[in-house]
């Protein structure tokens, strides 16, 4: 069974996750030793490259030999070790140790590195919600678009002066850099290879929060033009957390209800609703001074900001728009005002492969369920989600 096979991912997961575990804990050790600071509270990397964990992750024949290469490096350091101990071996031992290094055809680093920055291992704070993806947008609004414009395309008068165009925010790419390197870009600005400067840094203008706010609309802002684009997201998004309010009175949020699907409708007193229907939980989402009733309801501009931007649509065209929410908090489907029956055609993203070994019986909502299942979301060792 080869290394890095795209039928066997789990193989390759393992390797990549041992990579990265790797790299992590000794900037954690390097930290609990004193040798690298800390930046934003967290452990700042020392060195100018890392391993290029993300470029494995989509060559298996280079993951194959960096794996092979990590097993012969153990074979060698284990043969150097006897012979230390052994002195009745110690030359043979280490004759074989120099012959295989010798010998066995190592990756080129310039393959398996790339260039870091001390922020590469820092991640966001956990707190994604509706509030901080519109602190977010507003920011955004105010120091990114003139240049990145709104949609995020980088296509605006003040661009085409600059000597780079800007990179392009939305789409596949984003969700592939590191949180922490962006957080980086964002706060230090960027240079060409000559040294020009293609982006101003931010750190005098945002704090830490700031920034990390920013970074969420950024993801938020690039699944909206991908869906307005493409018609699916390059990645799926987990559900902003808001709070609402059922029955009982007393105030619950969606990272509560984590375990449950759920399904978030957005108030059209125009339309007519959907039953609430007992496999899933339903959440109605209206704007102040509006009156439809619902067992659980929230009252949230801020909600509606963040999800019509997911949805890459105006807030005053999310009216009547529904999400559904699987078990982990990913949001799975969205289905547009006066659609009908849920199908798998409301799928946001997908896996590579059609699954046409899901059972297709029930309605539509329930084909929906058992594809949602049968792809559950995972997360890459570098953070990036995708269904597997």
């Amino acid at each position: 069974m080869g290394l890095g096979n795209p039928a066997d991912p789990g193989v390759s997961n393992i390797v990549l996750g041992l990579l990265e575990a790797a790299q992590a804990d000794l900037v954690s050790a390097l930290f609990a030793l004193g040798f690298t600071p800390a930046t934003s509270g967290q452990a700042q990397w020392p060195f100018a490259q890392r391993i290029a964990v993300e470029t494995l992750a989509m060559d298996a024949g280079l993951l194959r030999l960096v794996a092979w290469s990590c097993a012969a490096a153990t074979v060698i350091a284990v043969m150097v070790t006897i012979g230390a101990i052994k002195s009745r071996l110690r030359w043979q031992l280490w004759f074989a140790s120099i012959a295989l290094v010798g010998a066995f055809p190592w990756p080129s680093s310039s393959l398996v590195l790339t260039e870091s920055v001390p922020t590469s291992f820092q991640r966001a704070p956990a707190h994604f919600d509706v509030d901080s993806i519109g602190h977010g947008l507003a920011l955004y609004e105010a120091h990114c678009a003139t240049c990145h414009a709104a949609d995020g395309s980088g296509e605006t008068p003040l661009a085409a002066r600059l000597p780079v165009w800007p990179p392009r925010l939305s789409g596949a790419l984003l969700w592939r850099r590191r949180e922490g390197e962006t957080f980086w870009r964002i706060r230090n600005g960027m240079h060409s290879r000559s040294g020009v400067m293609t982006m101003p840094g931010s750190a005098d203008a945002l704090s830490d929060s700031d920034t990390w706010d920013l970074i969420r609309a950024l993801r938020v802002l690039g699944a909206g033009e991908e869906l307005r684009r493409e018609g699916v997201w390059p990645s799926p998004v987990l559900a902003p957390d808001f709070e609402f309010h059922c029955g009982d009175g007393r105030a619950k949020s969606i990272s509560d209800w984590r375990g449950q699907r759920i399904r978030i409708v957005f108030a059209n007193p125009l339309l007519a609703q959907r039953a609430e229907d007992p496999r899933l939980a339903t959440v109605l989402v209206q704007t102040p001074g509006a009156v439809t009733r619902a067992q659980c309801s929230a009252t949230s501009t801020a909600a509606l900001v963040a999800y019509a931007s997911l949805a890459g649509i105006a807030p005053s065209q999310l009216s009547g728009t529904e999400f559904i929410i699987d078990r982990a908090g990913w949001i799975r489907a969205l289905a547009r005002p006066g659609t009908g029956q849920w199908s798998e055609s409301n799928l946001l993203c997908r896996a590579t492969d059609d699954r046409k070994g899901v059972a297709a019986s029930g309605d539509g909502l329930d084909q929906l369920i058992r594809r949602m299942d049968a792809e559950p979301i995972t997360v890459s060792t570098f953070g990036v989600p995708h269904p597997s």
